[in-house]
């Protein structure tokens, strides 16, 4: 893979949550606001609407003007990789050739649930986007297994046949699958860890970096667990792995992204805690104690 595709799927990727009003249109101000502070943190990738940006929800429009003020607000400082995978293959292809001309520096792809199971299905769904897209592209498997994600045989064809296939988030906490996907392809292109919870197991498989939700909330924390791997200081990537689970531990109980949201604001990014997935709402007793624990982080 080219220099260039290895430094840009590092580190810290983050799925940006998409701010909302109290009607539950597109925030953008808010949105612009969110991505200035997080350009200002430990974070290498943006990857807009990902899970935790609720992209299932958004029109085509809506995710055009995200990719523009995402681009517009981080500038040089930090890579773009938005999600254009959408339910349709013609909406996925648009949002492709829309990235491009943007000017992002990749596209991610998410695998949506309305595609045909199958391997087959898998790899004609990415031969079409590979076709109309001029940059690196990331598979985004949101299951880790099942008949919608693609086995390691599946993606060393896509490597060998498909001209942009650079990287993959593989969200799996089955250590044997990240294992065998890492040890068949990871010589060949860049494997991101899912799941912040295994980070340092998938890191020592070969993971290169992590797209997970805390990623909004607390990148810094996530990322010196990479840190100290790196170093080899393995105790101490240990001890930053359980500081890791026991943050996330304040938002277990909590529908997400909203909890996200909540956090990110007692953090001090002005964005409203709400979403358009239908996740509940919590008590106000939880929302103190979300806003006073990430006040103090």
């Amino acid at each position: 893979m080219a220099e260039k595709d290895d430094f840009l799927f590092y580190g810290v990727v983050v799925p940006v949550f998409t701010p909302f009003t109290e009607d539950k249109q597109v925030d953008y101000d808010g949105l612009t606001a969110f991505v200035d502070w997080l350009c200002g943190r430990t974070v290498h990738v943006l990857f807009p609407m990902g899970g935790s940006g609720e992209w299932w929800t958004l029109t085509v429009p809506e995710r055009r003007r995200i990719i523009d003020v995402v681009l517009e607000t981080a500038g040089q400082r930090v890579a773009v990789v938005p999600n254009v995978g959408a339910n349709t293959l013609r909406d996925t292809l648009e949002l492709s050739e829309y990235a491009c001309r943007a000017g992002v520096d990749a596209v991610g792809v998410v695998i949506p649930d309305s595609l045909k199971a199958g391997q087959e299905s898998l790899y004609e769904f990415f031969a079409k986007i590979d076709q109309v897209v001029d940059r690196p592209i990331m598979i985004y498997d949101p299951r880790g297994e099942g008949a919608l994600s693609p086995t390691p045989e599946t993606v060393v064809r896509m490597l060998d046949e498909l001209e942009h296939i650079a990287a993959m988030k593989y969200r799996t906490t089955n250590a044997e699958r990240m294992a065998r996907m890492c040890w068949k392809v990871g010589n060949r292109m860049t494997i991101l860890s899912g799941v912040e919870f295994t980070f340092l197991s998938d890191l020592a498989y070969g993971a290169r970096g992590v797209v997970g939700g805390g990623c909004n909330i607390f990148p810094e924390e996530i990322y010196a667990i990479q840190q100290a791997f790196e170093r080899g200081d393995i105790e101490q990537a240990r001890q930053n792995q359980f500081r890791v689970l026991e943050i996330n531990e304040q938002l277990a109980d909590v529908g997400w992204p909203t909890g996200g949201k909540l956090a990110v604001r007692a953090r001090g990014v002005p964005i409203t805690p709400v979403s358009r997935a239908e996740v509940g709402e919590p008590s106000p007793e939880r929302v103190r104690q979300i806003e006073a624990f990430f006040a103090k982080l």
